[in-house]
């Protein structure tokens, strides 16, 4: 006895989402397997070693389809572009940047992923470290 099982198309913007999720997803369980299990200094070196390719790769896109350039304005704006596709999938209001004067730009992400999902993500997750601020 055999039964077809339908499988739900999914549109341009479920997948693209999916997509997001799930790099970004595996990405950070990389880096949280790493310093539980190596420790901060090997996270360091990580991030060291490995951002540069991805990220980098991303902002040069970025930089070039919009013309940026190497200012502070440029770069607070190259932020929110980045983030508002990695955390707000497209949508600015889960991002904010600010020029406070001539030699400060601020960038925040409104929004956590994690947070929507588990209200207890902060207990397994050390946030300042996963989501940008980082040490060395």
């Amino acid at each position: 006895m055999s039964k077809k099982v339908e499988i739900p198309a999914l549109d341009w913007f479920e997948r693209y989402k999916r997509l997001i999720d799930l790099a970004w997803g595996a990405l950070l369980a990389d880096e949280d397997f790493i310093f539980r299990n190596m420790g901060k200094e090997a996270y360091i070196k990580y991030g060291k070693e490995t951002r540069p390719k991805w990220a980098g790769a991303a902002g040069r896109k970025i930089s070039k389809k919009y013309g940026l350039k190497p200012t502070l304005e440029d770069a607070t704006q190259l932020l929110g572009i980045y983030g508002q596709e990695i955390w707000g999938f497209g949508d600015t209001r889960f991002i904010e940047a600010n020029l406070e004067s001539p030699t400060k730009g601020t960038f925040a992400i409104l929004a956590c992923r994690g947070w929507e999902t588990d209200k207890e993500h902060h207990i397994r997750t050390q946030c300042n470290m996963a989501c940008g601020v980082r040490d060395g």
